[in-house]
Parts: structure tokens; sequence; C-alpha cells
């Protein structure tokens, strides 16, 4: 339960200020302000498009063309391109997607939905279908199963940020523009998914600054399923802001353990291996978090690392 009732405005200010798109952090004396990007940082979605499953390799040229042209509003060349693919690969379970997401930027909701529908069926760990639902049901004001739906790719993705939470979530729990806990309660009762809502307690905690009840979560989240990377991630975070840098490692460690492709768990690890006088390990992790694409290792590498040859 949030700890009392807030605005939204107020929630994402105190997100803004304490954990979102700028970190303050202290190493080994020195106060560095990292600005953590949007694609790289706790606060972004750190979701993408759904990946090219083997059967649908042989065609990536294709489907990055079929991307380019919806971002472009080329609608029918995207259909077109889809089409073309499906002639030669029936099976390949992109084909049905990119179809509904065509459907849904036409806002024939029902085609979409046909789609989206079967693909649950017949790959239930296919998150962005769940995604593109949820889009479907909070635009016909069905919030309930919209937050469901939401709560499925937190179930599922096992690095999310919490820009998604941010951005899909937290409004749909809002009352009047305002977050009553009594009013969010009523409504995570009745998601079915104990680690997504558990999850979604954490980041409302923890970006009210109370980090205590913001670990009880991420960790209730870890007990409902111990491979959630970002579960892992954001309990170190907590523990972090607790200064407990130990912890905070170990739960780093874990994350890695899971996703050695995890950026953020990377980055976070990196600076306490620093703060904690360890600048050899510290810049290997900073580095790993940068050929990973975290730019805000890049940022603490040039102040860190090009110090002294590395």
């Amino acid at each position: 339960m949030t700890s009392s009732l807030v605005s939204l405005s107020e929630f994402c200010k105190r997100h803004s200020a304490s954990g979102g798109s700028l970190h303050s952090l202290v190493l080994a004396g020195w106060m560095m302000l990292i600005v953590l990007l949007s694609s790289t940082a706790p606060a972004s979605t750190g979701y993408t498009d759904y990946g090219l499953p083997d059967e649908c390799k042989p065609f990536e040229d294709t489907f990055e063309k079929i991307r380019e042209n919806l971002q472009n509003g080329y609608w029918i060349d995207a259909e077109m391109e889809v089409y073309r693919v499906r002639a030669k690969a029936p099976d390949c379970r992109l084909v049905p997607f990119y179809l509904g997401k065509i459907h849904y930027y036409r806002h024939q909701d029902r085609k979409a939905l046909y789609y989206f529908n079967r693909l649950a069926e017949q790959y239930p760990d296919m998150q962005k279908v769940y995604h593109y639902r949820g889009l479907i049901f909070y635009q016909k004001g069905l919030v309930m199963v919209a937050l469901e739906e939401f709560h499925k790719v937190m179930d599922l993705h096992r690095t999310i940020g919490s820009g998604y939470f941010i951005r899909y979530i937290l409004p749909l729990l809002e009352k009047d523009g305002e977050l009553d806990p009594s009013h969010i309660d009523t409504l995570l009762d009745a998601v079915t998914l104990d680690t997504a809502r558990e999850l979604t307690r954490g980041f409302l905690a923890y970006f009210q600054d109370d980090y205590e009840s913001a670990l009880v979560h991420f960790r209730a989240a870890v007990n409902h399923n111990r491979r959630h990377a970002a579960a892992w991630m954001y309990a170190g975070r907590c523990h972090e802001m607790l200064r407990q840098p130990v912890r905070a490692r170990n739960a780093y460690n874990q994350a890695i353990a899971i996703d050695d492709s995890y950026a953020s768990a990377w980055l976070y690890r990196g600076l306490i291996k620093l703060d904690q006088g360890n600048w050899y390990g510290g810049c290997r992790d900073l580095r790993t978090a940068s050929s990973l694409e975290n730019h805000a290792a890049d940022l603490a590498i040039r102040n860190y690392c090009n110090r002294r040859p590395f």
C-alpha cells in the first residue's frame, strides 16, 4: 500500500528527483551527476519490439524495413512486406504479430485483437502481444483488463524498467489525478500475477522514497519468481538507498547471473565497486555496461576509468 495520498504530478516529480532520469552519485570523494538516458536507465521502459525467432531470422532485413515503414506511417508498404514474408515463411510468428500491429495503427481493433489473441494462445511468452492488447483495452475504457495485460508484460519481461510502470501502469492507478492507497489496493488485489503486482507496489514505494517498504515488495517479487532479474536489481537499488552496499552488490550479482546482458545491473555494481575502492573491478563492470549500450556507463568511464590506463 502507498503510504499516503499523493498527486500524480508530485509522484512524477519525486521520480525525477530520486531515482529516475537524474542520479547523484558520490564516489571516492567526488560528486558526479549521471544523466541516465531513457534507453538504459532504470527509469526507461527497458522494452523493445519482439526479437527475431529462429524461423524469422532469414528475414531480418525485411522486418527492419517493415519497422521503418510503420514508423513513417507507410502502413500499406509495411503490410505488403509482411505478406511477402508470409508467402515464404508461413510459420514465422512475427507475421501475425505485425499484421495485428498494422491493424492497431489503423484503429481496426477487432482485426488487431484477432491476431493478438491467437498469438497469446500459441506463444504465451510473447510479451509484446499483451502490451498491444493492453493498449486496445485501455482505449476502450476497460481499465482492469488493461491493467492485467500490462502486468503480464511486467511478469514476463525479466529486465523490465520502471519506466514501463511509470508510463503504462501508473496512470491506470490514479483516481481523480491522485494516488489513493485504498483505490490502488482495490485495483491491485484484482491482479492475478503475484510477481508483477509486487513490482508495482515496490515501484510505488520506491518513488515515494519509502525504500524499506519498496524492498519488502521487491523481495516478495523475488520470492514469487527468483528468475526475475529486475526484481533483484531494484532490491539492490533499495539496499543502496538504505546504505547497505554489500547487500546491494549481492542483489546485482543475482540479477547479472540471471541475465548477463542486464546493463543497469552491471552499471550499479560497477559504481559500488568503485565506491569500495575496487577500481579495476568497477571499471570492468562499467565497460561491460557500456558494451551493452548503457550511456550512463560511458559518462562514468570518462570520469573514473580513463584517468589512468585500464
